[in-house]
């Protein structure tokens, strides 16, 4: 989350520390270099392509008053993520950021106080969310949107925006995402992707045991950004525990750079599963009269900034944009990782530019939203790398949908998979579906969605429909296999009307015969596309 005010300031110590240099009729500011580590090759590590919106809260997924019934929780009214998430794939977008506040850090009373409640976690809240994911087919990126929860005994950390400073967070911090999340939700829904720190600080608020790893902890002189070496450990020991000690070996997690600015912190990963994770946002306050030009051209290819004279325009927005998708392409072939932007937005920051538009929470000018349009023709034109825009959570004090209510609406959005592949939607009917994840369902190996999402009573004895979204089909055969839980064995549960659609309802397969489904039997559908 955007609430850099104090970030502005560091800015003016930063400007004053680097050197002038003339550049094809720019001023650049020569700048030092970030880390000297050299990058491990191994082979790129392959990602869906993720497009969508972030910032939803974990709470958002309990039941609202006055929304239209829930098609997911039987007898209940819809909850506002899922009609956010409804939305979102209305739009043939895939993926959702939600976050919330690290619960063995973070206690109710402060998320209450300095958040809002709905960023509190609860087990309940994350299985809802999960099951509302799940109906949808989305990709679930979850974020637990604390700064500081990395820090070990050797450091103490001050939280932005809960207000209290933390030291050895991170046994607690590990200790919830393993048994809370990781292993809990490992074999239940295969399309989670974990970022478990939100813009971690590594500058000025970090006191360290006995010293720093840079001396005197200073802002090192080549931008905003904090050194990665910081942060390298943590992320390891996360990866550590996820892939060794859970086991999991299929979710994507996500790896952050460091501090808004720095560069990205250098990790292994035995699954080779890992994304890295940059925000981008164009602000008046440190993106004018001079933006900020990422690359690995310092000395021995090292990271580096230069500050680029531009002042405060839709050219020098389009232009920063540019430099951004740059930047990541080339930090895509420098650690073999693909990226994900789990924030870009129009926020333009605390000072407010001369053609600002809104204010507040979804604040966004004339040049701050041609930044957005740019950066996301940039990314999707890359076919690889992937973003949520920033945000559609109903706290930003616009509604349900958030930002889309106001800028959000105006910034096209390449659909996922192009206007040349529309989406496939399965439909059936299942007699006794009615115990939570009874029916698991997988498509050429993958997990699917497991029905129903919840114990729904209602639906013993008798047929009900169901709906999968955004199944990934492939070219040619494709296998859809039901699998019956060891559970509830006494009754043969039934399938029927099995039906599988492209876009506006071309019908790809369909097989109306009532089949079996139990503990030992189950069903098997071919198709080909």
């Amino acid at each position: 989350m955007k609430r850099l005010l104090a970030f502005i300031a560091i800015i003016a110590i930063i400007n004053s520390t680097l050197s002038v240099a003339s550049s094809s009729g720019l001023n650049h500011h020569s700048s030092s270099s970030l880390s000297t580590d050299t990058v491990s090759a191994q082979p790129p590590s392959s990602a869906p392509i993720l497009r969508g919106w972030a910032g939803v809260t974990l709470g958002e997924s309990d039941s609202k008053t006055g929304n239209p019934s829930s098609a997911i929780f039987a007898g209940q009214a819809a909850s506002d993520m899922e009609l956010e998430f409804a939305n979102l794939t209305a739009h043939r977008l895939n993926t959702e950021r939600v976050i919330f506040a690290d619960p063995n850090t973070s206690p109710a009373s402060v998320v209450n106080s300095t958040l809002t409640p709905s960023f509190f976690f609860t087990p309940t809240r994350l299985n809802r969310t999960v099951a509302i994911a799940q109906h949808f087919g989305i990709w679930l990126i979850l974020n637990t949107h604390n700064f500081c929860d990395w820090v070990n005994a050797s450091y103490s950390c001050a939280e932005p925006e809960m207000k209290y400073t933390i030291t050895n967070a991170e046994p607690k911090w590990l200790s919830f995402w393993r048994y809370n999340v990781t292993q809990p939700y490992m074999s239940v829904y295969s399309q989670l992707i974990y970022e478990p720190i939100n813009e971690p600080l590594v500058v000025g608020t970090i006191n360290c045991t006995p010293t720093c790893p840079n001396a005197n902890n200073v802002t090192l002189p080549y931008g905003m950004g904090g050194n990665p070496i910081y942060i390298q450990q943590p992320y390891q020991d996360f990866i550590n525990m996820e892939r060794s000690s859970v086991g999991d070996t299929s979710h994507y997690l996500v790896v952050e750079n460091a501090e808004w600015d720095g560069d990205f912190p250098i990790v292994a990963d035995s699954a080779n599963r890992t994304l890295l994770n940059r925000h981008w946002y164009y602000m008046y306050g440190s993106q004018s009269p001079q933006y900020q030009n990422f690359d690995y051209n310092g000395p021995g290819g090292t990271y580096e900034i230069h500050l680029v004279s531009c002042t405060w325009s839709i050219s020098c927005a389009q232009s920063y944009a540019d430099n951004a998708s740059s930047f990541e392409l080339a930090a895509e072939a420098r650690f073999h990782r693909v990226i994900i932007n789990t924030e870009i937005g129009a926020d333009y920051g605390g000072k407010s530019p001369p053609d600002a538009l809104a204010i507040g929470s979804c604040s966004y000018s004339t040049s701050s939203l041609s930044f957005v349009q740019k950066i996301v023709d940039d990314l999707s034109s890359t076919d690889q790398i992937g973003f949520t825009l920033w945000t559609n959570g109903d706290w930003s004090g616009l509604g349900v949908y958030g930002c889309i209510n106001n800028w959000g609406s105006q910034v096209t959005i390449p659909p996922v998979g192009g206007s040349s592949t529309p989406p496939y939607t399965l439909t059936l009917q299942g007699y006794d579906y009615d115990g939570a994840q009874e029916e698991t369902l997988t498509l050429n190996n993958r997990l699917l969605t497991k029905l129903p999402a919840t114990d729904s009573p209602q639906n013993a004895g008798i047929y009900a429909n169901f709906t999968v979204n955004n199944l990934p089909v492939a070219n040619g055969t494709n296998t859809l296999v039901f699998t019956h839980a060891n559970f509830d064995c006494g009754v043969t549960d039934t399938t029927r009307n099995v039906q599988i659609t492209k876009g506006a309802g071309t019908i790809i397969f369909s097989d109306p015969t009532a089949r079996p489904l139990s503990c030992t039997q189950s069903i098997t559908y071919t198709f080909t596309v």
